[in-house]
């Protein structure tokens, strides 16, 4: 059996701790080791072993699983990039065993689907995409490496959302409509049209700032 770590201690990797003991009492898939993170020690508040920081996994020579619990989009994307010339460490993909999946559906390395989420048909998911509980990605949608999708949020089908965007709880956008890479999508936000890069997109109907 594989032995797996978590990485960040906070309130998302903790949720994803807990996803992956639920994935482990339908099939003993790991050892779940434990938390790296390199702001805090000790255990959690459930007890469970915070085992070091990056030090900590940089120098770990045995093959072991990562799941990155971190919501920021470019922290996200920088801690990956010091971690892929690993070749010992893996990054799975984690989904809940009550997420509506298509079998159509493409859910590359590193994703995360948490419990009441849909993927529907044709959709993809690319590399360390993050969804939170009950969110939905239509179908033919294109949802970039390292984007974050927090609770509750509805993406209608044939959008193209970019690399590292972030969406607050809540928000959602049309179909057929594209975000550029590193934009956010503000909580209870309604996209009604394109969007450009490192963009933020506040209210309903959407309007776009640039901070």
């Amino acid at each position: 059996m594989k032995r797996l770590y978590v990485y960040g201690a906070g309130g998302m990797g903790r949720e994803i701790f807990e996803l992956v003991n639920k994935i482990n009492e339908k099939e003993q898939k790991w050892e779940v080791c434990g938390y790296i993170d390199d702001g805090k020690s000790g255990d959690t508040i459930e007890g469970d072993k915070i085992v070091g920081g990056f030090d900590f996994l940089e120098k770990l020579t045995e093959d072991v699983d990562v799941v990155i619990g971190i919501a920021d989009t470019s922290t996200k994307k920088k801690l990956i990039e010091k971690l892929q010339f690993k070749s010992n460490i893996s990054f799975p993909a984690i989904m809940h065993p009550e997420a509506n999946i298509s079998k159509t559906c493409i859910i590359k390395k590193g994703c995360i689907v948490t419990y009441g989420c849909t993927v529907a048909t044709n959709a993809i998911l690319e590399d360390f995409v993050f969804m939170n509980t009950g969110s939905d990605v239509g179908h033919d949608t294109i949802i970039g490496k390292y984007s974050t999708i927090m609770p509750s949020v509805n993406i209608s089908g044939c959008c193209e959302i970019g690399e590292c965007v972030l969406f607050g709880t809540k928000a959602s956008i049309i179909p057929g409509k594209k975000v550029g890479n590193k934009s956010t999508i503000g909580a209870g936000a309604v996209v009604f049209r394109d969007i450009p890069e490192k963009v933020t997109v506040l209210g309903n109907p959407g309007k776009v700032f640039k901070f």
